[in-house]
Formats: structure tokens, sequence, C-alpha cells
């Protein structure tokens, strides 16, 4: 059963993935029969709804991950579906909240979350937190701290090298945390809780800071992302200097205040993401056309160019006393012959490779076809140690010949693709001093930026050789006008074209969640937000309610 009627039999029995695949090698072997190009086209379209409805199905049922597989060969066999590409879409989507969710519960019950989590600091007891308005023209801040202390029950000390000065501080409706950081943000101080009644002021300087803030030691467990590029980052947003790298474990270090910690925490998180993947269809067409042309007549003996003839004696020829010789006894050898050519060829040849390139962000997939070809390389080495370089030692190394590709993707968050795209084809071109190879390559080098599932070609890598060869008799071939048709005239003409053909189909894009673009702050001493100390307000009696001072 030739191929034409396998086609034809699985278009009818609706086995749409076979109709696709035979009619599909069906019309590169045919490549000009419309009949075979149009059934091909019906066969994929086809195709395409049946794997949609499958998808649905799957979806529907809870299959997600089976669904994806089913909608992406959809959309490989029709691209320009806007249909099949927003099912697409909401199946990604759909799979990246999912892997998001089972991903915040394995760090929810990782060992080392819930240590950090236990960590905390003294929780600061106060007998109110209720808005205060605080009017003070000229006062001593440690007068001010003082009265705040009394109404919310609490104690608070100073450092021995703290220096009290008057200010003037208007405030409506702050609580008593908001107005202790106020406080000491305009006297140039900062505060540590002691315990639950107890809240210290020291000068804000390195010195006190070293001396009063406790650091904390944690290991984090990168999986995704490179330690040394997680440490830089760290470096440069943080400014941590107490960090470390092991590159076997994949392992950070960080030694720092508890505020801090967690915020290289929130960072961590952001960097180490899986990395995008991507596959990368490849087609290679490779285009060689050959003419020549030959005409003129061509004077040559057997076996060698030109004229090459001699004349020998005959071999029964002696040497006895005799008649003198006569022409009889010599022969004429290798007498030339005179060939009349006309010849004019052409001819084309095709190849054509087509596979996937399976990578991921910044990796450069490689594809080479061709051979390996030895070159030598000498340095040289002395005889004895501390002596002149003067032993030559040769060592090989191999060069890939033939049509070389490498492609780099970058994936952008609106699932553009960029392919940096460098392709050498190169060939042995001879040989030079000593035998050593020469090659002749030509090389592109270009960026393009694709849509998922958008083809794009490649083409002007080209090489083109010509050679024309010109045999005659001296004197005879120089003639004006005549003497070319009493010489042999050859031109070839040789070119070589790469055509090749890209299409990126994302595989896993980079799974951002809206709380990855938030602006957090760098948790320090004295802020608020989630680093800030605790409080607990007490119950006040009905005597403490009284306050002069404070409405």
């Amino acid at each position: 059963m030739n191929l034409s009627r396998k086609a034809n039999e699985a278009f009818k029995l609706n086995k749409w993935d076979l109709a696709v695949a035979r009619f599909s090698e069906l019309c590169k072997k045919k490549p000009d029969d419309l009949v075979c190009q149009q059934k091909f086209n019906l066969a994929k379209i086809k195709a395409a709804h049946h794997h949609l409805e499958k998808a649905d199905i799957l979806f529907k049922n809870n299959y997600a991950e089976e669904a994806l597989i089913e909608i992406e060969i959809a959309a490989d066999l029709l691209p320009n579906d806007s249909t099949i590409q927003e099912k697409l879409k909401v199946i990604r989507t759909a799979i990246v909240s999912e892997q998001k969710v089972k991903q915040e519960q394995k760090e929810a019950s990782s060992p080392a979350s819930i240590i950090l989590t236990a960590i905390q600091e003294p929780a600061l007891q106060l007998k109110t937190n209720d808005p205060m308005d605080m009017q003070f023209d000229n006062i001593s801040y440690k007068t001010i701290l003082q009265t705040m202390s009394k109404v919310a029950n609490v104690n608070i000390v100073f450092d021995a090298d703290i220096e009290d000065k008057a200010i003037t501080l208007h405030l409506n409706k702050v609580q008593f945390m908001e107005a202790a950081e106020i406080i000491a943000t305009i006297t140039g101080n900062a505060y540590k809780i002691i315990n639950k009644s107890t809240l210290l002021f020291y000068p804000n300087t390195e010195q006190k800071k070293t001396y009063y803030i406790d650091e904390y030691v944690r290991v984090f467990f990168v999986s995704h992302t490179d330690v040394e590029d997680v440490a830089r980052a760290l470096r440069g947003a943080l400014g941590l200097k107490s960090i470390s790298t092991d590159k076997n474990l994949n392992t950070v270090v960080i030694k720092d205040t508890l505020n801090r910690i967690k915020t290289a925490e929130n960072l961590i998180r952001i960097y180490d993401k899986p990395k995008p993947e991507v596959v990368i269809d490849v087609e290679i067409i490779e285009l060689n056309r050959n003419k020549a042309q030959e005409y003129g007549l061509q004077i040559a003996s057997a076996s060698s160019q030109g004229i090459n003839t001699s004349l020998v004696p005959d071999q029964e020829i002696k040497l006895d006393a005799g008649p003198i010789m006569s022409r009889s006894h010599f022969v004429l050898v290798n007498l030339p012959s005179l060939t009349f050519r006309l010849i004019k060829t052409s001819s084309d040849a095709r190849l054509v490779a087509s596979l996937p390139i399976r990578t991921v962000q910044g990796q450069t997939g490689r594809v080479r076809f061709g051979q390996e070809v030895p070159v030598p390389q000498t340095t040289f080495a002395p005889i004895a140690q501390g002596g002149v370089n003067q032993q030559p030692i040769t060592s090989f190394v191999y060069r890939n010949i033939g049509i070389n590709i490498d492609i780099t993707p970058h994936i952008h968050l609106n699932n553009d693709v960029t392919l940096d795209v460098a392709i050498e084809n190169s060939s042995l071109a001879g040989q030079g001093y000593g035998g050593i190879p020469i090659f002749g390559t030509s090389r592109v080098e270009k960026s393009i930026r694709l849509g998922e599932n958008e083809t794009t070609i490649i083409a002007g890598l080209q090489k083109e050789e010509l050679r024309t060869i010109f045999e005659g008799i001296p004197g005879l071939s120089e003639v004006p006008g005549l003497g070319r048709i009493f010489a042999r005239n050859s031109k070839t003409k040789d070119e070589i074209e790469i055509l090749l053909a890209l299409t990126p189909h994302i595989i896993n894009a980079l799974p951002l969640t809206p709380e990855d673009l938030q602006i957090f702050p760098i948790e320090e001493r004295i802020s608020p937000g989630p680093g800030a100390p605790r409080i607990h307000e007490q119950t006040p009696t009905e005597e403490e309610k009284q306050n002069d001072l404070f409405k």
C-alpha cells in the first residue's frame, strides 16, 4: 500500500493525527500537489479541534497537566487559532496557581520557616493603646517619654551616653509606639524592648547598635537560582555584610538582625523560582545548487592532459650488422585524441532536518550537524625544570565542521521569547603548511523577539564557489576568436544556502505572583509594619483613665 493510499485511509477513518503525519510526509515528496496540501491542512484543523475537545474534558475533570499536553498539541497544529491560544493561557494560569498553592503549603510546613517564626522579640504590654493627642512646646523629650510611660504603665530607661534636648511636638491621634518612633527619629536615637514592661532608648550609632541589637544566623537552601547571584542581590539591595555561600549544598548563610533576616527571606523567595522552560522547533533547509558549463575541442593523450606522445624503437630491433634501419622499425605510442565537448548541467539538492530543542531561560541549546576534525596544537615546554621552553609537545583539539547552531532563549513576562541565535556553516577548504587543515566558515548572529508559537525564518547564510578552467594547445588556443574553440572551456558554479525556521513554545513560564511585584520595606530596628515590636494592651482601671496632659 503506497503512502497516498495510507494517508487517505487514515483521513476516512478519522484518525487525524495519523493523517497529519502521513500527509505531511506525502506533501514533502510532492510539494506541488495542491490536493495533497488541501487535505493536509484540513487534517491539521480536524486534529487540532479533536485535541481541543479532549483538553476541555480533561480540564473540567481537574486533570490540568494532561489537558495542557492536549492543548499544546492543538496549538502546534494551529498556532494562529485564537480560541486555542486563549484556552492554552487559561490552563497554564490554572497550573501556575495550583503550583503556587502547593509551594506555599510546602514552605509553611518546612522546619526552617517554623523555627524562624518561633523567634520573636519580647512583646511590650501596654495598659492602653488608644490614640492620643500630644501638644508639647520646647519640652525635654525625656520628660515627654517619662510622661508617656506613666500613661501606658511601662518603664522607659535611657543609655548613659544619651543627650537630652528640648523639642516641640504636636501630634494628633497617635498610638504609643508611633509616638515613641517619632521621638526617636527626630532626636537621633533608637530603642529596644528589654522585656514586656521596659523600653530602652540609646544613641543611634554603629557602636551602640553593635552593643544592643541581637543578631541571628539563618541558613537558606536555594533550589533554582545560583547562590552567588542571590548573595550579590542581598549585598546590593540590603547591604548585608555577614553573608556566605556554599555551592556544594547550594545554601546561603546570613548573620544579621531578625528583621533584616526576614527581609532577606522575602527577597530570596522572589529570586528562588524555577527558570522558565521553552521548546524551540528547529527546521534546517540546506540548498545546494550546482551549475556547470563545458565546451570546446579537447586534445589530450591517454591518461594525461594535452599532447604527451613518444617515438620508441621496435622491440625486435637487434644491434647486429645489417642494412640501415627504416621507419618501420620505430613505433609512435600514446597518440593524442581529439574530443569535442558541449555540456551544460544544473542540479539542486536539499537537506531538511527538523528537531526540537528544550532549554531553560538564559542557557544555550546547541545543535551540531557534521563531523569533528582533529586540529594539531603545539606548545613548548622546558626539557628540565627551570630551563628554556624548547621541547615541542603536540596535542589535538577537535573542531566541529558542518552546520552548528546555538540558541539562547530569554522569556519575557508577556510570554514573548527573545532568541539569541548563532548559525555557523563551516567546511574544509584545503590543507596548509604541514598538512594542517584550513577551514572555510560563514556565520550569522541575530537576536529575534517572537510571540509564543510564532515562526521566523533566518536566511542569508550563503556560500558561492566559481571555478573556471581553460586548457588548450599553446599557440593554437591563443588565436583570437578561434582559440576558445580549439581549447577546453569549463565553468562550474556551486551555491550553498542555509535557511533556518524557528518556532518557540513555552513549557513553563516564570511563576510570578502579585505579591512578588509589591514594594516591601527594609525592616530596620525602628519601622512600622510586620517587623515592628508587638504590643499587648492591658485593660486600665477607672482611676488610671484620668490624665491631665493627654486628651
